[in-house]
């Protein structure tokens, strides 16, 4: 096996080994675009999920058991965002990933004048800058179930923690230089505001709405949209598209067309 990526002597070992045949379908069952990579990619990525689900650290909330069905199926979708990047380190600000049973309350923070409201809130998921991740087990399965429906929380929130990355969680991930943060800068700036006022006027949209919140959650929103439903984004939002296709590295869109050419 050829290691075109920064590996340590332990991860040699590890992916030398057989893929356990039990985790299969966790990972061609659970995530469409699996069958859309090529054996290299294939390869790679079942490689990176053992890496990632070895190194992190799993804690089940609420008396949840964090099983190797849980932990593969998160990981598949975490290696996912990455497989095609030349260079990555299975996402060091990720140290704990926490998995709720289904959605689950945690404080809220309203302002109201001088007053400050801590009210709980309902929440599916959430990532922390150099904390945890915490997902709703219930609704990483539900995204498996409704494919084309252009959500996966796994996608949303470790989208977050790309973001994370360069020390702000301001829609911008790490890049490579100057001229890529220029040029995402000046396509993601133009469609953040076009898609507010979109949002404002109760228009619909390919991109859910909540993507309105502030540019982090656009480019959360936006990678659940590129993976989900590409063919739809790139017809309605092709400057978008092509961005996040430079930094995500794989045409899903034209993936799809070469399985099935009748999908225009």
């Amino acid at each position: 096996m050829h290691f075109p990526w920064p590996f340590q002597d332990w991860h040699r070992e590890l992916v030398r080994q057989p893929f356990p045949e039990e985790w299969l379908p966790f990972v061609t069952d659970r995530m469409w675009q699996f069958s859309l990579l090529n054996a290299d990619e294939a390869e790679r990525l079942r490689g990176d999920l053992r890496i990632f689900m070895a190194e992190k650290n799993w804690e089940g909330a609420l008396g949840f058991d964090v099983t190797d069905e849980v932990k593969v199926t998160i990981s598949a979708r975490a290696s996912m965002l990455t497989v095609a990047f030349p260079k990555h380190d299975y996402f060091p600000n990720v140290q704990t990933i926490i998995v709720y049973p289904a959605a689950y309350t945690a404080p809220g923070a309203s302002v109201y004048g001088s007053v400050v409201s801590s009210e709980p809130e309902a929440r599916l998921g959430e990532a922390h800058g150099d904390g945890p991740i915490i997902l709703s087990w219930s609704d990483i399965i539900a995204d498996s179930e409704h494919r084309g429906h252009g959500q996966n929380l796994a996608l949303h929130e470790f989208a977050h923690k790309l973001d994370f990355r360069d020390g702000d969680a301001n829609g911008v991930p790490f890049l490579r230089d100057r001229k890529e943060v220029d040029e995402w800068a000046a396509v993601m700036s133009a469609e953040y505001a076009d898609f507010v006022e979109h949002v404002a006027h109760s228009r619909k949209s390919i991109i859910r709405a909540y993507g309105a919140e502030n540019p982090a959650e656009f480019f959360a929103v936006c990678t659940e949209c590129f993976f989900e439903k590409p063919k739809e984004l790139r017809a309605q939002k092709p400057e978008l598209y092509k961005t996040l296709l430079d930094y995500y590295g794989i045409d899903w869109a034209e993936r799809l067309l070469q399985v099935n050419p009748s999908h225009l």
